[in-house]
């Protein structure tokens, strides 16, 4: 037990001191700064720097619309909050699961 709450808390940490962010965060930022500063999902890719298909269908827009609004009313440090409260979530899903299919703390 021990070891899993030094483990979770080492993972904690290491998320909050390190700041990297993916590649692909930018561009749903931009995304999601267009959603909200215009009110509809972009048609085209503004954003491409090659050409692009006549249609255009941004399957994350929604990941862009929550980082651009967290980014907005919460600054850089509530991007930092979800990032470590799902990292968290993520944890106590997996140990909740396996809890419930009868795996023991020793494994």
């Amino acid at each position: 037990m021990l070891t899993i709450v030094v483990g979770v808390f080492t993972g904690g940490v290491v998320l909050s001191s390190y700041h990297v962010a993916d590649g692909d965060l930018w561009a749903k930022l931009a995304v999601g700064a267009s959603v909200w500063l215009r009110g509809e999902v972009p048609r085209h890719d503004t954003f491409a720097f090659t050409p692009t298909l006549p249609k255009y269908i941004d399957h994350e827009w929604g990941s862009g619309t929550v980082f651009y609004g967290l980014l907005r009313y919460g600054g850089p440090s509530a991007l930092m909050a979800l990032k470590i409260v799902l990292f968290l979530g993520a944890i106590a899903f997996a140990l909740a699961v396996a809890r419930r299919r009868g795996v023991s703390w020793s494994v």
